[in-house]
């Protein structure tokens, strides 16, 4: 309204658009929709064209959102944005996701990876589980949480707009080891430790030329038990898929194969004692939940100390047999098995 008026904007809203442009660049995958972390809906296309246009920059978004914790890696045609930010302070955690060390995806203009995101406001029966660790692309324990949600009602059901607390002592960190190297994001957290008596640590290692992601998810119990002296049972390592992906799980039992709208194919494969196929739901849609699918690698803890999930992500071709899982701890400077 201001440029239609023939009228210089103020300072503090100039500003705030220098602010806002950054960010957009960085939370945008490869298709042009946003990134659906904490609150984050459909994505308005139209109006976000709009807001684009306005960028007389265009610069390349920058790796990491320094106040908010958000990392962005891009090697070759892979994208990955993960969440690695502490919790706001509690008075503000109406809108927080306990979706910490989440992550999406994409390759190319492909969404691969997601989170299930936040419905439109006549969906509203789904907010509190898009709030939810199980409704993100990371692991969680016993379908439980990362942080609690504070009960006030007398059903002891959180409602939608329930505060949120936690996660407990969040660590994050990327780094990268320079020209022709990897990338590597790592995060741990202690929001499972007061209930379960375990901590939760994922590192992410991505290949120079992106076709080879090599990861782990640990579980350590570090000598540590919850009050009740409980040690967790059952863990589940989510990858919601966006819509337009179809998988398929191998013969192997431990491998799935991700054909994406672009031609691509992408192998999943994994350690965890088993790996489904199950329902899952994009909720970040402007038509309303729209069906789509995850790959969750479950497994019972027991009685270890600790247990290591390691996954792998490569792009590979469909009646490729499937390669040997690369490590992220043995491999200080992996390479593609296709480079």
């Amino acid at each position: 309204c201001f440029v239609a008026r023939d009228r210089t904007p103020p300072k503090e809203l100039t500003d705030a658009v220098d602010r806002i442009m950054p960010m957009l660049r960085f939370f945008r995958l490869g298709d042009g929709s946003m990134a659906r972390f904490n609150g984050a809906g459909p994505t308005p296309t139209d109006a976000l064209a709009t807001v684009r246009a306005y960028d007389d920059i265009e610069g390349a978004p920058v790796r990491s959102a320094a106040n908010s914790g958000y990392v962005r890696v891009e090697a070759g045609s892979t994208l990955i944005l993960c969440d690695l930010g502490p919790p706001p302070v509690t008075s503000l955690t109406r809108e927080a996701h306990a979706g910490f060390l989440s992550f999406e995806m994409s390759s190319g203009d492909a969404p691969i990876i997601i989170n299930c995101g936040v419905p439109t406001p006549e969906f509203e029966e789904w907010r509190l589980f898009s709030r939810t660790t199980p409704a993100h692309s990371t692991l969680s324990l016993e379908e439980d949480s990362l942080a609690e949600f504070e009960v006030a009602t007398e059903d002891g059901e959180p409602e939608a707009d329930a505060t949120l607390i936690g996660p407990l002592n969040p660590q994050g960190a990327f780094s990268d080891q320079g020209e022709g190297g990897n990338l590597r994001i790592k995060g741990s957290h202690d929001g499972y430790v007061e209930r379960y008596g375990v901590s939760h640590a994922r590192q992410i290692l991505i290949a120079p030329d992106g076709n080879l992601i090599s990861s782990e998810d640990k579980l350590s119990t570090r000598g540590l038990k919850s009050p009740e002296g409980l040690i967790a049972g059952s863990y589940a390592v989510r990858f919601h898929l966006h819509p337009s992906v179809k998988a398929q799980t191998m013969g192997d039992g431990m491998s799935a194969v991700l054909l994406l709208r672009n031609g691509e194919t992408w192998r999943l494969s994994a350690n965890a004692e088993e790996m489904t196929i199950e329902e899952s739901v994009l909720l970040a849609d402007p038509r309303g939940p729209q069906v789509t699918s995850q790959i969750v690698l479950s497994g019972m803890m027991g009685e270890a100390r600790e247990v290591r999930i390691v996954w792998n992500l490569e792009k590979t071709g469909e009646e490729a047999a499937p390669n040997p899982l690369v490590d992220p701890n043995d491999t200080p400077d992996i390479r593609s098995n296709n480079s």
